[in-house]
């Protein structure tokens, strides 16, 4: 009877093992058959003891250097397993390190690798609008279109609160975790990026493109003027009155001070009458002896006239001188 033929399973844990599993008869010569070969170069046949790393589920996503990459893809395109600073390098130059390239599932030694005409820092894998460049600065998920779950897609984030969504920062290519990405003084959302006159701010709001010069600032429309509304009047309560509002108490002027007036003098005490004594009853008294006769004067001789005055002699006049014949005067 012959030997039953066993099929011998060839591991290739290479870079570049062959998705095929070649087979050998029992017993089968240790010249290897074509196809891969282990990390040593040798296969596995037949009655060959098989190796951890050849059996182990996790030989395909191991990274002896913890850098991120697994040491499978590392050799494929010609990294060191071993070192850890592969990760962060660009080894192809198109602007994403060797990790955001194995994350995209791009090849980190070519610049376009799908060859569509953009290189991979401009592609997009996850379509969220976001560049895979862009997500890789901002350090969010390349392959996730809502890296913070959150709820809000990464492309309409706003990574540094200005107002200004990533993705139109992104579009200006402001800094999308600076406020001010020139430093200039004003903010990107006040900034003129296109030069048309309009804040990308205000562009956004009007749905413009803050990138694009559209032309001067459209006007900005006058709203018509809106007449105060006539406030209803307040019902008065019926329960209590309203007081009527307060009459301002006008201030009065200043009064002079009064000059002071004289004392009057103090009225004089009016006397307190005092009551009259009453005169105790008189006895009468015995009637008075009669008043004898006054004794008669004799009247007094009477007083001689007065002698008579001599009357005055008459006034002795001057002679006149008798006329004199010879003048006839």
């Amino acid at each position: 009877m012959p030997d039953a033929l066993v099929p011998a399973v060839v591991v290739d844990v290479s870079a570049s093992a062959s998705p095929s599993v070649p087979t050998a008869p029992v017993g089968g010569s240790s010249t290897p058959p074509s196809g891969g070969a282990g990390d040593d170069g040798t296969f596995l046949a037949v009655g060959d003891a098989p190796t951890p790393k050849a059996t182990s589920p996790a030989r395909a996503s191991r990274d002896r250097d913890g850098d991120g990459l697994p040491d499978r893809w590392e050799r494929e395109f010609g990294l060191d397993p071993t070192e850890g600073d592969d990760a962060d390098r660009d080894t192809d130059g198109d602007g994403l390190d060797n990790l955001t390239e194995y994350e995209t599932k791009s090849e980190p030694d070519a610049k376009d690798s799908n060859h569509d005409g953009r290189e991979d820092g401009a592609d997009d894998a996850d379509g969220d609008g976001l560049t895979n460049l862009t997500e890789q600065t901002i350090d969010s998920d390349p392959v996730k279109v809502d890296s913070n779950d959150d709820g809000i897609e990464d492309d309409k984030d706003d990574l540094d609160g200005d107002g200004l969504t990533n993705a139109v920062e992104q579009d200006i290519r402001s800094d999308l975790a600076a406020r001010d990405s020139n430093g200039d003084g004003t903010g990107d959302a006040d900034d003129d990026t296109d030069g048309d006159g309009m804040a990308n701010l205000a562009e956004v709001a009007v749905g413009r493109d803050p990138a694009v010069s559209d032309g001067p600032a459209p006007p900005v429309p006058t709203p018509d003027p809106v007449s105060e509304p006539v406030p209803s009047p307040t019902p008065v309560p019926t329960s209590i009155p309203t007081p009527p509002a307060p009459i301002p108490t006008p201030t009065p002027e200043p009064t002079p001070e009064p000059s002071p007036s004289p004392t009057p003098p103090a009225p004089e005490p009016v006397p307190t009458a005092t009551p009259t004594p009453v005169a105790p009853p008189v006895e009468p008294l015995p009637p008075a002896d009669p008043t004898p006769e006054p004794t008669p004067v004799p009247p007094a001789p009477p007083e001689p006239p007065p002698p008579p005055t001599p009357a005055a002699p008459p006034p002795v006049q001057d002679p006149v001188p008798p006329p004199d014949p010879i003048s006839g005067s």
